[in-house]
């Protein structure tokens, strides 16, 4: 599992977070906000660390 996620791009994990984003949106609580935020914040710190690394 965990090489799973090693080897997702940046472009997956922004995508993740965005659906995450909007599956809060239909569900309720606050759960998939913070998972959503934390795709989001993984797939920016890729852009930032590994300009060169952009796997689709």
């Amino acid at each position: 599992m965990a090489e799973m996620f090693s080897t997702l791009g940046t472009w997956n994990w922004l995508v993740f977070g965005i659906i995450l984003m909007a599956l809060e949106l239909v569900v309720p609580g606050v759960f998939l906000f913070w998972l959503g935020l934390a795709a989001l914040l993984v797939g920016l710190l890729s852009f930032a660390i590994h300009p060169g690394r952009r796997k689709s």
